[in-house]
């Protein structure tokens, strides 16, 4: 019986507590390292503008650009904050919404068709609204820039 006891009998290595604290530490610094969800929409939000300026100076190599540049933030914006406290969809379930316009302005711009270009920026920018009725934010409402956001950048296509 003796015997027994000192088999189950668990030791814990001195440095455990360590590196639960160290673990605890470094998940506490990811946690304050990651986006606000409002910083990853503002990224969109530039990227959405610029495509624009990008299709009225027919660089479409630009557009392609913001158009990838704008799925990367949507696709980081659900991974990184799947559950929105203000809505009972998570973003990954609204993602969807989206699809739609993007897939449209991404076939326009590497056709270079100017017309589906623009009801693709149409539908794009309707799906970002309908996406913010959703979760909640139906305060925030995203239309096609009345001026450049940036105006250190040229938007023509370079020749």
């Amino acid at each position: 019986l003796l015997f027994l006891f000192s088999c189950t009998k668990q030791t814990t290595d001195p440095r455990v507590p360590a590196l639960e604290a160290e673990v605890a530490s470094l998940k506490q610094s990811i946690k304050d390292l990651k986006p606000d969800l409002g910083e990853l929409m503002t990224t969109i939000h530039v990227h959405h503008s610029k495509l624009i300026l990008s299709f009225l100076g027919a660089n479409w190599d630009l557009a392609r650009y913001q158009i990838a540049e704008i799925r990367k933030e949507i696709d980081r914006a659900t991974a990184l904050h799947e559950h929105l406290q203000e809505s009972t969809e998570s973003l990954k379930e609204l993602k969807h919404v989206m699809d739609p316009g993007m897939t449209d302005i991404e076939m326009a711009a590497k056709e270079k068709n100017r017309a589906h270009f623009l009801s693709g920026y149409k539908k794009l920018t309707a799906s970002f609204n309908q996406c913010h009725q959703s979760a909640g934010f139906g305060y925030i409402v995203i239309q096609p820039p009345v001026v450049p956001m940036s105006t250190n950048q040229n938007f023509e296509k370079v020749k």
